[in-house]
């Protein structure tokens, strides 16, 4: 499969997950959260009142607290990724109005900086941001190869792209291995990046000498990591990277958790009617 393919199928997968993340949260809001609530009230009357003739404590309401937990996870956690993304947004904001812009040629925004660096930054109109001492490093060839990969990124929204998948990963408590996830995936947009530039110029050497002249120079603070990953240079220099195996990951997690959620509702739901 194709890096591009596996991008595109990698990130459908992560907006089915956060869909499927929304519905049990809307399912449990609306059809758990209101039985826990009238448990508390039903057994906090009966004790304050004496009149507890028969336990309360059943697995029926065993369940409906377990199921009302797992609800103010899903919810904590979505409040907790959206908060950690407007943090996010704000501080590369405050970034990028900080830098020190000295020329626009061919809607590449230049900015002066004593290290080499390019990303591309903005959510609606993403730009290609470059710095002086990068072009100076790089051949022409280099350089082209180089923007080559950040066009791709202009071209499919990969920060609009990279800040849902991070938003979604976070709002995920019960995700398995999330860092190791997210990582893969900003790689395999790297990967697919790299093959679009590979088209444009002809040949993979000119990214691979870029890559070698910024790592030799010294890697830029604020750089991804995922720019310079092991598995990046391994496809880069003819390897492949296991990036159908993230969104295998994200199949299984959708599968259990889609499972775990639907079933724990029909199951409360079924108990409901019974004792109705």
């Amino acid at each position: 499969m194709k890096p591009e393919t596996q991008h595109r199928f990698a990130f459908l997968l992560v907006i089915l997950l956060g869909v499927q993340n929304l519905v049990v949260i809307a399912l449990l809001t609306d059809r758990v959260v209101p039985l826990f609530t009238a448990n508390i009230r039903i057994l906090t009357a009966a004790t304050l009142g004496g009149a507890l003739t028969e336990p309360l404590i059943t697995p029926h309401f065993v369940l409906v607290t377990v199921l009302t937990i797992y609800w103010g996870a899903l919810v904590t956690g979505l409040i907790m990724a959206v908060l950690r993304i407007a943090f996010d947004v704000a501080k590369t904001r405050m970034f990028i109005r900080g830098l020190n812009i000295t020329g626009n040629k061919d809607g590449v925004l230049i900015f002066s900086s004593d290290e080499p660096a390019v990303f591309t930054a903005g959510l609606i109109r993403p730009r290609i941001y470059v710095s002086e001492r990068l072009l100076e490093l790089l051949s022409p060839e280099e350089a082209s190869a180089v923007l080559a990969h950040e066009a791709f990124h202009v071209r499919s929204y990969e920060p609009l792209r990279q800040t849902v998948v991070r938003c979604i990963i976070y709002a995920m408590p019960l995700l398995p291995y999330p860092a190791r996830l997210e990582q893969r995936l900003l790689v395999l947009g790297e990967v697919t990046a790299d093959t679009y530039a590979e088209q444009h110029v002809s040949s993979k050497l000119p990214l691979i000498s870029a890559m070698i002249k910024i790592i030799e120079s010294g890697l830029p603070r604020n750089l991804a990591v995922s720019q310079f990953s092991s598995g990046r240079v391994s496809a880069l220099t003819g390897g492949r990277i296991n990036g159908f195996a993230a969104a295998c990951t994200l199949i299984a997690t959708c599968a259990v958790s889609v499972m775990i959620g639907y079933l724990l509702v029909s199951t409360e739901l079924l108990k409901a009617c019974q004792m109705g």
